[in-house]
Formats: structure tokens, sequence, C-alpha cells
């Protein structure tokens, strides 16, 4: 019988747990999904909520977000902040 994995992950949402070491996990294996979770819930994407951050001159703090966000590398998520301005 195949698992009900919906089912299942309503009951880890509905417990009462420290979910980020669950979204940790789940980033590891799908950074995608996070990322677009991120976007579902917040309604921008990880480049707008970057260069609003860049913006207000907290570079580090945006790369720091495209790397949570994306799984990117410090050089890479370094070199992609820096182009969104």
């Amino acid at each position: 019988m195949a698992r009900n994995w919906y089912g299942e992950a309503i009951e880890v949402v509905s417990a009462d747990k420290d979910f980020k070491k669950i979204v940790i996990e789940i980033a590891k294996l799908y950074p995608k999904a996070v990322v677009m979770a991120d976007i579902a819930a917040n309604g921008k994407s990880w480049q707008e909520q970057c260069r609003e951050i860049m913006l207000s001159g907290r570079k580090i703090d945006a790369i720091k977000l495209c790397r949570s966000l994306t799984g990117m590398g410090l050089h890479e998520a370094k070199e992609a902040v820096e182009s969104l301005i």
C-alpha cells in the first residue's frame, strides 16, 4: 500500500515541533521546493528579497539570505547578489 505522504505531512505540521531542523533537512534534499515555498509565503522571489536587502546597505545579509534560499555556495551567492543592483 502506498504511503499517504500528504496525511503524514499534515500530522507533522500539526504537532508542536521545532521546524527549523525539519526545513533544513528538506532543503538539503529539495532546495528548489524550499525556495518555491518561501516565494509562495512571502510573495517575493529570492532575487527581490536580496535586492531589497542590498539596497539597504546590508550586502552580507543579502548573501546569507541568497545562500539559505537557493543552496548556492558562498562565491556563487556573492556574484548573484552583486548582479542584482
